[in-house]
């Protein structure tokens, strides 16, 4: 397991377009699913998600090479739901303006997704193909949008399979990518801040807790039992502790567990960590777009 982390930057990159490539993904079979709800009372969107990974300098260390991979998250702001959690940088399916400018992605005007990693796609099948670079381009767009994402900066190397989110009425469609190149990013008004969390963070059993949430006006009953979630407590370097927990640790997760054969810690620590929830936490301060 570390010793696919450490034999480099380029390896690790090869090993997991291989690993994603090869891994099966539902992206057709539950996109129809989704279909079938288009005009019913229980109608489920899609969304297209970027799990970003970028290699950067270790700041302890000053030997060239001395480097690691990170998760690019964002933290969400107050005007959008879910406000204070981290996620990947994506949104809801256009369907009229994805459809419209997948071909940058799909004939290779955008260079986005070549090579390896686009072979492996295309051994999909034609209409996972077709879905797979429908929603690469729905979370690209999305990613300029919300951080600015220079797309001519990132490469493509793959896609996870589907998760379908507990307290919302939307599936999540994840594609793996990575920025070869330093970039400012330039968050909009749906982004509080840029968070990045080490690779190697998810495989030290002392970061993991159990996560609860309590309204402003209720905290958690000590005498009850509570309903938690596992999550990731990531600590930044001026002291800050940012909780990972829902849908994007999962998809973290199952990236973890297919490229290089991680599983978290079973059962999960017994830790912790309350998060009290602001009223507008299910729709933002404003309606979401």
């Amino acid at each position: 397991m570390h010793s696919a982390l450490s034999a480099g930057k380029e390896e690790f990159l090869r090993l997991t377009t291989d690993k994603l490539g090869s891994s099966p993904i539902d992206f057709y079979p539950r996109m129809t699913s989704i279909a079938k709800t288009r005009e019913t009372a229980s109608r489920r969107l899609a969304a297209g998600v970027l799990l970003l990974l970028r290699y950067r300098m270790k700041k302890d260390h000053g030997n060239a090479g001395n480097g690691e991979f990170v998760f690019v998250l964002i933290k969400r702001s107050a005007l959008v739901p879910q406000p204070g959690d981290l996620s990947c940088p994506g949104g809801i399916l256009h369907r009229a303006i994805d459809p419209l400018l997948r071909p940058l992605i799909s004939t290779g005007l955008l260079p986005v997704m070549r090579h390896r990693a686009r072979d492996l796609a295309l051994r999909k099948g034609g209409k996972t193909f077709r879905l797979m670079t429908l929603f690469l381009t729905n979370a690209v767009r999305e990613a300029w949008e919300e951080i600015g994402l220079n797309p001519f900066l990132i490469r493509f190397l793959g896609a996870l399979p589907s998760h379908t989110m507990a307290f919302y009425p939307r599936t999540i469609f994840p594609l793996v990518a990575y920025m070869a190149n330093e970039q400012a990013f330039h968050p909009n008004s749906e982004v509080e801040r840029i968070v990045e969390i080490p690779l190697l963070a998810f495989l030290d059993k002392n970061n993991y807790g159990r996560f609860t949430a309590a309204t402003e006006e209720h905290a958690p009953p000590e005498d009850e039992d509570i309903i938690d979630f596992p999550c990731l407590v990531h600590r930044e370097e001026d002291g800050r502790e940012e909780i990972l927990w829902g849908a994007t640790f999962y998809v973290i997760l199952n990236f973890l567990k297919t490229v290089i054969g991680f599983r978290p810690p079973d059962p999960f620590p017994e830790r912790i960590v309350t998060k009290v929830l602001h009223p507008d936490y299910m729709n933002g301060r404003r309606k979401y777009r």
